[in-house]
């Protein structure tokens, strides 16, 4: 940028250099007789996209119609701010700070109600907006060049800027006073914050020479005022009042004694040496070259990243991908891998002897486990859903096994059975989930009973064994009595008709010793069975 009032020469263009609106006088006109502005509920005005800051003093006048019940034409009041848009009344500086608003109890008449605010010596906020009434988006009292009655403001000491871009004068400017003012629009001019800084000597009427903070890139990247006098550079047309002679301000007479001389650096900074802190949301190009380094923070890209060569991840704890990271080429890790989640792979390549430290509740997935040696497990191992392998070789099997062949080595066969110590009689339920195939009533029965097998209560038999399956029932039954008998035998409460051998059909007990019924149960259909009996005694 050159001095004020020319257009930037450098990074952003006339875009970002914006002249401030009139603020020694806002009038807002809005409807008063309108219930879509004026909310009676609420006490508020919806008065559209305004310029009120709360704490504001402003003056209100019906614009000859009838003034809005719980107002005064004419009088003034103080802003209470509740959005862009809308706004509430207070009589006072402290109720619009305590948010006490005027009770607005009914509608005016007429279109033409205002609001204005404007010099008057009590005012010192003033929202900074430009092209009549846009909001700006200044946050650095450096970035507004301000000029009240001709006189440049010195930034450091006569005004601030407070948040949603608003001008805090240290003193209340009254009606006579005249303001005009222009700023850089948000910081995109600058290369680094650091760049638009100002500098402060004082004249002693003989030096002419005075050492700038930092080196601006000509005569024309730094605004220079004397008291408040703006001072022309030296062009290539002629001598003026200063130039810049690499990171000295040079006058061509000596400031008087006791006058403030401010340099306002408003350029890019030249080229240094020294870190760049960051950059503000230029729209050029920044260029690197091959030596330079940039050291971040966070980074956050919109778009991709494209990278040509090598990434390479010196002091990284974590990569945090929230979508998937995908290799072209692979993954190499020379270090320790660690992953919470699933592991998914096609293959594994290794013969995983140096796998060690997986928790001891800690899953492994694979489609296919090919051990080539032994696999030992330290403790009960479950394989799919219904079977159990234990470190000490047992097996446990809680659905149907399939075995084409079976060679059993030395060692036990072993089935489980139910001990019955009850006094059988009636109609008893054997559930083969629970007891297996075999039942021994070891007390001798008290009548004539009937055993119906099924899986348990909640299980048929049928469901247990398939159509062309063949499996047998043993029942043992002490017995004192020749009518204490198994008059019938039951699947899943249906009466089988038993086949027995030599076509002999028990019809009493042995009335001693243990009675044996041993059945051979073929499934021919759906819960349709063959059924095979032998009858023994045992003394």
């Amino acid at each position: 940028m050159a001095y004020l009032g020319n257009q930037p020469i450098v990074g952003d263009s006339t875009n970002k250099f914006k002249i401030l609106d009139d603020i020694s006088s806002f009038t807002l006109t809005f409807d008063g007789s309108s219930a879509s502005v004026v909310s009676v509920a609420n006490d508020t005005l919806s008065i559209g996209n305004h310029r009120f800051i709360t704490g504001q003093k402003v003056t209100y006048s019906d614009g000859g119609g009838t003034v809005i019940t719980g107002l005064t034409d004419g009088t003034s009041y103080f802003i209470i701010k509740e959005s862009q848009t809308t706004i509430k009344l207070a009589t006072s500086a402290s109720d619009a700070a305590s948010s006490t608003a005027i009770d607005l109890t009914g509608l005016g008449a007429g279109a033409s109600h205002t609001l204005n605010v404007k010099f008057d010596g009590t005012n010192t906020k003033f929202k900074i907006t430009h092209n009549n009434g846009v909001k700006s988006t200044i946050t650095r009292p450096e970035q507004l060049s301000l000029s009240i009655n001709g006189v440049i403001q010195n930034p450091a000491s006569d005004y601030s800027i407070e948040s949603d871009s608003t001008l805090a004068l240290n003193a209340a400017p009254v009606a006579t006073d005249k303001a005009f003012g222009s700023f850089v629009e948000a910081l995109a001019l600058f290369t680094n914050v650091e760049d638009n800084t100002i500098d402060e000597f004082t004249g002693d009427g003989s030096t002419t020479t005075f050492n700038l903070s930092k080196e601006p890139p000509s005569s024309r990247d730094i605004m220079v005022a004397v008291d408040g006098v703006i001072q022309y550079p030296t062009t290539s047309s002629g001598t003026r009042a200063y130039n810049a002679s690499g990171s000295q301000l040079v006058f061509t007479v000596a400031p008087a004694f006791g006058v403030l001389i401010q340099a306002r650096h408003i350029g890019f900074a030249a080229a240094t040496s020294s870190n760049v802190t960051a950059f503000y949301g230029r729209t050029g190009n920044v260029t690197l070259t091959s030596s330079d380094n940039i050291s971040v923070n966070d980074f956050a890209a919109a778009g991709n990243v494209s990278i040509g060569g090598t990434l390479t991840y010196e002091d990284v704890t974590n990569v945090d991908s929230v979508g998937l990271i995908t290799a072209r080429n692979g993954i190499s890790v020379t270090g320790d891998g660690f992953f919470t989640g699933v592991v998914t792979a096609t293959s594994y390549a290794g013969d995983g002897s140096a796998l060690t430290g997986i928790a001891a509740t800690a899953n492994v997935r694979t489609g296919i486990l090919d051990v080539a040696g032994i696999a030992t497990f330290r403790s009960n191992t479950l394989v799919g859903s219904g079977i159990t392998l234990s470190p000490d070789g047992d097996g446990f099997f809680t659905g149907i096994t399939t075995i084409r062949s079976a060679s059993f080595g030395s060692g036990v066969l072993q089935e489980s059975f139910h001990n019955d110590t009850s006094s059988v009689s009636g109609t008893h339920n054997h559930d083969a989930l629970t007891y297996g195939m075999v039942w021994n009533g070891s007390t001798n029965a008290s009548g004539s009973f009937v055993i119906n097998l099924r899986g348990d209560a909640n299980t048929t038999f049928n469901s247990l064994i398939g159509i062309g399956k063949v499996t047998t029932m043993t029942i043992y039954s002490a017995n004192n009595s020749t009518s204490n008998y198994m008059t019938s035998f039951q699947i899943d409460g249906s009466t089988q008709t038993i086949k027995y051998a030599n076509a002999t059909t028990p019809s009493a007990a042995t009335g001693s010793g243990v009675d044996v019924y041993s059945l051979t149960i073929f499934k021919t259909a759906a819960s349709t069975y063959s059924v095979f009996g032998n009858f023994t005694n045992f003394a």
